[in-house]
């Protein structure tokens, strides 16, 4: 088992669209793991933000009419 198969099987990723994982040791409390997004996020056309919202919802907005 690669370890990227390892740390998306120990982090329960599904997503495919998730690479090239990179885990850094940096302090004594956690790990740091760093990936790539296979694809390019959008851009939000109201607000401007590079997000990605689960499941296509916001729980919450405020400030919207």
């Amino acid at each position: 088992m690669s370890q990227e198969q390892f740390t998306r099987k120990l982090l329960q990723i599904k997503d495919q669209n998730i690479n090239n994982f990179k885990v850094l040791d940096e302090s004594r409390d956690a790990l740091r793991i760093y990936a790539d997004l296979s694809y390019t996020l959008s851009v939000c056309p109201r607000c401007g933000k590079h997000e990605v919202v689960k499941k296509g919802s916001v729980a919450a907005l405020s400030g919207f009419t």
